[in-house]
């Protein structure tokens, strides 16, 4: 019995000390797989090494995100915040979400934010080369691209017995913004 829990971290100093805390207070197996991602390939070998390794994924949870207050890029010349926010767990989703059908009945949760109120997408500038950056903007583009495909993963599932929700979880404290300004700390605090 008890869960089989699969972390995918990026830090694996602290996804070990996460997976000790784990195992310590509750008594379950904890397993982690690495991925960045900033990078999209990274991402793909986490979701092979995931189906290789498990058989069924019951409850797939993304929970990722960053904040930049000034633009960057990855590797691969995306936008961070883009890649990081949407473009990962979409990949990740898509990868895994013929496992999770298949594990049915299964849930994905998507940890969204109501920061998609704060910009659109504009798919032909996710560069933005022809809109004024700001971190609320680009944060809020990458999380309303990622509603949209919720939706559409939902539609994908819904006659599998997979169900797909997104859902904000307030304010809370973690240090996706620490780079920022002293306003987005406070406002994380």
């Amino acid at each position: 019995g008890g869960a089989h829990l699969v972390l995918v971290c990026r830090n694996m100093e602290k996804a070990v000390r996460l997976k000790q805390a784990l195992m310590d207070a509750y008594h379950v197996q904890v397993d982690v797989v690495q991925a960045d991602s900033t990078d999209l390939e990274s991402v793909r070998s986490a979701a092979a090494a995931i189906l290789d390794a498990y058989e069924r994924i019951d409850i797939l949870i993304h929970n990722i995100g960053t904040f930049r207050k000034k633009i960057s890029f990855t590797a691969a010349h995306i936008e961070t915040v883009f890649c990081v926010n949407h473009l990962s767990p979409f990949l990740l989703n898509s990868l895994l979400l013929e496992r999770v059908m298949a594990s049915a009945p299964a849930r994905i949760l998507y940890v969204n934010s109501e920061g998609h109120r704060f910009s659109t997408v504009h798919p032909d500038d996710l560069e933005w080369k022809h809109h004024r950056y700001s971190g609320l903007k680009s944060y809020g583009a990458s999380k309303s691209a990622q509603l949209l495909t919720i939706t559409k993963f939902a539609e994908l599932a819904s006659s599998s017995g997979v169900t797909v929700n997104a859902m904000h979880p307030g304010a809370v404290r973690s240090n996706i913004g620490n780079e920022n300004s002293a306003w987005y700390r406070w406002y994380a605090s």
